[in-house]
């Protein structure tokens, strides 16, 4: 997006980009996005008039702490779970729905849009398969204000515009073949995303769940060079037929254009490896205390102990005080569906072929393609 263009403008010159006018298998999306933007523009002019010399200028008083790694690693729980410690702040989901005008109209806005989302049917369906939870209040990814706002700098590109789905993940998630000046506006544009949150706590710690950020930590230490990293890993099994429901409820919710079940495969496959590709290069440039890794397993089999080595191995303060807090919501949080997995041969071998690495490095065991397991769960 040019400096000068709206949101609209974008959004627009972007459909006949991709030729998808007509909606593509979700019309009521298109419809959704261009009703937000209509609704969000005067708040949007208001509050960079308002607070952009302020959003430019503050800058947070602790290194924030970010939660990596690949989509359906248990990073969503981890976010939850860690968000109860009361030293923490997060990028809340009306934040980022409405990021480019929160500090004008959350006040008064999102009692209003709590009551009122249910009638929407995208956000019941999104509700439904992905997010289990609309609260405005809960954590949200940060990556996902940028595609609210319709910023040309996210990834989340390729979920409405999926025959794309290659080029903006490479060059928005993976920031390959950005000029420096782009790549600079992608810095620019994250820290001020941030900036805006650090706006309402001041004093505490920023907790950011982004698996995006997995692919890109030496840019984010160029904007925080103190951030401290948690990175989960999963049996890569559960990961890829996990990612291919994910993908098929993000399809079927938010696409403008659709793609095949293959075409599905592939993505699935290219950007898992290129994801740990990237931050295995760049685990290199953190000190100690700032990256800890954990496992799936441990995290929702294990979460007060993983959590305690986690703070330890960070020099993060504050276990002991967010203790109660900790078992409350693991005591009481939300009942996960298991999903039961078909293994098919051929996925296998492609699994044990791109992901090789995964299996050696974090010490999961590899599946025969000529006689796997009858399902797997998630």
């Amino acid at each position: 997006m040019e400096k000068s263009e709206s949101p609209l403008t974008t959004f627009t010159r972007k459909l006949k980009q991709h030729q998808a006018f007509n909606g593509g298998p979700n019309k009521n999306m298109l419809y959704l996005i261009y009703f937000k933007l209509l609704l969000s523009e005067p708040f949007r002019l208001i509050e960079r008039r308002k607070f952009k010399e302020e959003v430019d200028r503050i800058g947070p008083e602790k290194s924030p702490v970010f939660i990596i790694g690949h989509w359906r690693s248990g990073t969503t729980f981890a976010h939850y779970l860690l968000s109860r410690d009361p030293g923490f702040f997060y990028q809340n989901k009306f934040q980022n729905f409405f990021s480019d005008n929160f500090l004008t109209t959350e006040d008064f806005f999102k009692p209003v849009l709590s009551r009122v989302m249910d009638f929407f049917s995208p956000v019941k369906e999104w509700r439904s398969n992905i997010s289990k939870t609309m609260n405005l209040d809960t954590p949200s990814e940060s990556d996902t204000a940028l595609i609210s706002e319709i910023s040309e700098f996210t990834y989340h590109w390729a979920h409405l515009f999926p025959q794309s789905a290659k080029f903006y993940f490479d060059k928005y998630l993976f920031l390959e073949d950005l000029s420096d000046q782009e790549l600079q506006e992608w810095r620019d544009t994250m820290r001020s995303v941030l900036n805006k949150v650090y706006l309402k706590n001041r004093e505490d710690r920023l907790l950011i769940k982004n698996p995006g950020d997995t692919a890109r930590m030496k840019y984010l230490l160029d904007i925080y060079p103190g951030a401290k990293f948690i990175f989960i890993h999963r049996n890569p099994y559960e990961v890829f037929y996990s990612n291919l429901k994910l993908w098929t409820h993000v399809l079927n919710t938010v696409a403008l254009q659709t793609i095949s079940e293959e075409e599905k495969k592939s993505l699935v496959l290219h950007v898992y490896q290129k994801l740990h590709q990237k931050y295995l290069e760049q685990k290199e440039l953190l000190n100690p205390n700032q990256l800890v890794e954990i496992s799936y397993r441990d995290i929702t089999g294990q979460p007060l102990s993983t959590l305690g080595e986690v703070y330890e191995k960070l020099d993060l303060q504050g276990f002991d005080k967010a203790y109660n807090e900790f078992k409350h919501y693991i005591d009481n949080r939300p009942k996960w569906e298991k999903m039961d997995y078909e293994i098919q041969p051929e996925d296998v071998r492609l699994i044990n072929k791109h992901w090789d690495f995964a299996f050696d490095l974090w010490g999961y065991s590899k599946l025969d393609p000529k006689s796997p397991n009858a399902n797997i769960a998630g």
